[in-house]
């Protein structure tokens, strides 16, 4: 971990060796084995050992999301019908790496994110993700806030975001020669911006139902995966994340 800051909140990334060297520290019966990189996302780098995949936090913000999804995880489980990542092994603090790591079960499957809609059945992918919806959302808070008394309570921020979206227009405004931006603008301070749900209405969700974190093969879904972003809010966002692949036939069904 050379070079490690730890003002600075992250760290250098790990290659296979390095990785693997945590792995033996933390779990010495698996000496005879070695790590690869397997994927990585904005918030762990991932490296597989056998069947376990380790998930190493990048950010110091990642280890509280790494201990959340490690508490619900056996709940979610216990929930729901579709395969999803179980906590095998962990956590572990070893020396040489900053925070927290643990190892899930490796779940086989394509990304939905590399697959084209076109080639699978929407009607067989959108009732199984419907019943993993409603399965998550079946859980009363209550329920929920007992096994991990911190999970965030995530409401849409409508005015943020679009506070954000027109100061990147802004910085556009330099090089439109044709009035777009002025367009753009106006068009969203016009918007009207939707009602936000009561908290009654907001359920337990994965909030990050995007095809980087579903996995198919022959028969539909085979898996859900990252479960860092869990939460209490409004399931607008897992659907959303299922309109982006599959448009409005999955969506539908």
């Amino acid at each position: 971990m050379t070079g490690y800051a730890p003002w600075q909140g992250h760290r250098p990334a790990l290659d296979d060796v390095a990785a693997t060297a945590l792995i033996h520290r933390a779990c010495p019966d698996l000496m005879d084995e070695r790590g690869r990189r397997v994927g990585e996302g904005f918030d762990f780098e991932i490296f597989l050992v056998g069947d376990l995949a380790f998930r190493f936090p990048k950010r110091e913000a990642h280890q509280a999301r790494l201990d959340r999804e490690l508490r619900l995880l056996p709940l979610v489980a216990s929930k729901t019908t579709l395969p999803t990542v179980v906590v095998k092994r962990g956590p572990f603090s070893v020396d040489g790496f900053p925070w927290r790591f643990a190892a899930m079960n490796w779940l086989p499957g394509r990304l939905m994110f590399d697959e084209d809609p076109r080639d699978h059945d929407l009607q067989r992918i959108g009732h199984q993700l419907g019943t993993f919806m409603r399965e998550l959302a079946s859980m009363p808070a209550a329920e929920v806030r007992v096994v991990c008394p911190e999970i965030p309570l995530q409401r849409p921020e409508y005015e943020t975001w679009r506070g954000k979206q027109l100061a990147i227009l802004d910085t556009l405004r330099p090089h439109d020669t044709n009035g777009v931006v002025d367009r753009l603008v106006e068009s969203a301070r016009v918007d009207t911006v939707p009602e936000l749900p009561p908290e009654s209405q907001l359920v337990f969700v994965h909030s990050d139902l995007h095809g980087e974190n579903l996995l198919l093969d022959d028969h539909g879904v085979a898996g859900v995966i990252d479960f860092g972003d869990l939460c209490i809010g409004d399931p607008a966002f897992d659907l959303a994340g299922i309109l982006s692949w599959g448009g409005q036939g999955l969506l539908d069904a």
